[in-house]
């Protein structure tokens, strides 16, 4: 026997080993869990919010931040003294600063900790604008979220106020101590003018002097000046050092070991372990701090971790560059005096020496008439500090919007309606991908790897449900003899023309109205005038199977394949109904049949029986020609819907694979 002519379609591949549409289903038979779940979790959001939730009370106040100007100089030469301008960043810092949070804390009614303070206000600063929004939130009443907002600004106002006199204080306080300095001077260079006079009855000198000392004075002044200016960058280093120190954690934790050592004196001796171990601590601590004065710049780091602290370290880190310039400018002015003076030793020693006495009183009486000048400027802003900040719109109870306790409660409420349906489609998915049914057309084309190329009802259902007469007018049944036809017309010839004589039919699993499907191919085989030789391989076949014996189409029917060879040269269609599993000698006559089908019913078919069948008949004998799906109509609106879907696309599918048949 020569071997045949079929060549098979390629293997169907999906990407993913499971039908999606096929969890519709799980979602339409356990509707119920959608139901209850979203109802139940909804339920128990709203009662936990409605416990929960409280009113919330939101009100805000602007701060406009004021620029430091030049608005008072009490003399023409020099800098006017002014304190420094914060940045924006460090003016944020300000307002959470630790003596704010508890100056606001003790003021409020009923009084809270600076921690609860904290979590009650926000500040905003509006973009392009000097503008700053202060928002006070209370759970109390809205009088209460006015009050807090206007204790929170007028304290940080004051904390601000109070850094711009500290510092002003602190430069009145140096400058002070420099005037003194320079009366002493001022007094003892007298002196010596006058000693100088009366001892060598001189008190003039030419203009060629005073032009040679010219260029003197004006070097050690210019000296002078820089020597001052890098002493104020000292006392402003140290000054800021301090505060450094006033934001390092270790002094929180220095307070809070003296109160544990007052504690274990009380109940214990100086003698004692923990006593002795306590003072160690504190003395250990004492001494970090006191290493702040000390230290270098890179170990001030270990100082920050505020807002606070960081930009305190960012303005040491830049007077010290600045010290730095200014010492290196000293030293300049230090070499080119020396210089100067070389210059004049060789001026008469009488007319140098009282010169240089002159000019170095006029030096002092300059320098003493600049400092006292930025004494009272200092003396001004420490009395009157303007301050960084300034309210730009008081709020009014007005203002205050309230957040209802309900919205909570409406939300938690929403959440738990989603998160039930999340857990009920959870649940449906997990529930239909337990199922051993297949259900749908692609899922039987998933387990076997073979595209349905053929759809045959077997029975017919009512349609119980508006939407499936409106959109299913026809019945299924009524395709049944066009499907048929074409199904035949396009199988029963080759690719290469040739007649097709010998079609197997393989069994996966197919429902028990099968019989249905054959009688109606014989029906139609017989209305052209064909016969066939049924091979019926079912050790167990059904009524309507063995009432198919019998029909006009039908000339011989046996259980075995003994006999193909002796209906081979007869003009009769040779049709394989496999159902039982081959022998070997039925193998080696089954490779030789011209067509392989699968049968399949997917409404009862199970995916791993079906997958086992199909995979053992690939073995035997190899990729089938396609799967004819024999199955009765869906009794549901989804399940005939998702059918209907899934063989249109499966058929366009299979209409862009190659041809069932290579010409």
């Amino acid at each position: 026997m020569s071997l045949p002519s079929r060549v098979t379609t390629a293997t169907f591949r999906f990407p993913i080993p499971i039908d999606p549409l096929r969890l519709l289903y799980g979602i339409r038979q356990r509707w119920l869990w959608f139901f209850v779940f979203s109802i139940v979790l909804s339920i128990l959001g709203w009662v936990v919010g409605s416990f929960e939730a409280e009113n919330r009370y939101s009100v805000s106040l602007q701060l406009i931040k004021s620029e430091v100007a030049n608005t008072v100089q009490t003399s023409l030469s020099g800098q006017a003294f002014k304190p420094r301008d914060l940045s924006d960043d460090t003016l944020l810092s300000t307002t959470y600063s630790t003596a704010v949070l508890n100056g606001t804390a003790m003021r409020l009614s009923p009084e809270r900790t600076a921690g609860e303070v904290k979590s009650m206000v926000e500040i905003v600063k509006q973009k392009n604008t000097s503008l700053f929004y202060l928002t006070a939130h209370s759970r109390i009443s809205a009088e209460d979220a006015v009050n807090t907002v206007n204790i929170w600004a007028d304290e940080i106002i004051r904390f601000t106020n109070q850094l711009q006199r500290e510092e002003a204080r602190q430069m009145e306080t140096f400058i002070s101590d420099q005037l003194d300095s320079i009366e002493l001077q001022l007094q003892q260079v007298n002196r010596q003018i006058l000693e100088f006079a009366r001892k060598n009855n001189f008190v003039d000198v030419d203009q060629q002097t005073q032009t040679s000392l010219a260029t003197l004075e004006q070097t050690r002044s210019g000296l002078a000046n820089a020597q001052i200016s890098l002493r104020t960058k000292e006392v402003q280093i140290a000054r800021y050092r301090q505060e450094l120190r006033a934001q390092s954690p270790l002094e929180a934790d220095l307070k809070k070991k003296r109160e544990e050592l007052t504690y274990l004196r009380g109940r214990y001796t100086d003698e004692n372990p923990m006593v002795k171990e306590k003072l160690y601590e504190i003395e250990y601590i004492t001494k970090q701090l006191s290493s702040v004065d000390t230290a270098n710049v890179e170990d001030l780091k270990n100082f920050t971790g505020s807002d606070l602290g960081d930009n305190l370290y960012l303005e040491i880190l830049a007077l010290q560059n600045e010290r730095t310039e200014l010492e290196n400018l000293v030293e300049d002015l230090s070499l080119r005096l020396t210089q100067r003076e070389a210059e004049v030793a060789d001026l008469p020693e009488k007319a140098l020496r009282l010169s240089e006495l002159k000019s170095r009183r006029n030096l002092l009486i300059d320098a003493q008439g600049l400092l006292e000048s930025r004494h009272k400027e200092a003396a001004f802003y420490e009395s009157k500090a303007p301050g960084y900040w300034r309210i730009f719109q008081t709020p009014s109870l007005a203002e205050v919007s309230v957040s209802s306790q309900y919205v909570k409660a409406f939300l938690l409420a929403f959440i738990g309606f989603v998160v039930g349906l999340m857990l009920a489609l959870m649940f449906a998915i997990i529930g239909e991908l337990l199922q051993a049914t297949s259900r749908t057309p692609l899922e039987v084309a998933i387990a076997t790897s073979t595209l349905p190329i053929f759809n045959y009802v077997t029975e017919d259902c009512p349609k119980t449900t508006w939407w499936m007469r409106r959109l299913f007018p026809r019945s299924e049944l009524d395709y049944n003899e066009h499907a048929l036809k074409d199904f035949w017309v396009s199988h029963a010839i080759s690719g290469e023309g040739a007649e097709r004589k010998r079609f197997l039919f393989a069994h996966t699993e197919v429902d028990s109205n099968e019989h249905v499907f054959w009688s109606a191919l014989l029906d139609l085989l017989h209305a052209e005038g064909q016969s066939v030789a049924f091979f019926n391989i079912d050790h167990a076949p059904s009524d309507g199977i063995e009432s198919l014996r019998t029909h006009p189409a039908v000339k011989h029917w046996t259980r075995t394949l003994d006999t193909v060879t002796e209906h081979e040269d007869e003009e009769c269609l040779i049709f394989v109904r496999l159902v039982d599993s081959p022998t070997v000698q039925d193998v080696r006559i089954l490779r030789q049949m011209d067509a392989y089908y699968l049968l399949n019913s997917p409404s009862i078919s199970g995916r791993e029986i079906t997958r086992n069948k199909s995979d053992l008949m690939r073995k035997l004998l190899g990729a089938a020609n396609g799967m004819l799906i024999l199955d009765a109509a869906a009794d549901r609106t989804l399940s005939r819907i998702i059918k209907w879907i899934e063989l249109t696309v499966l058929n366009q599918w299979a209409n862009r694979l190659p041809s069932i048949e290579e010409s």
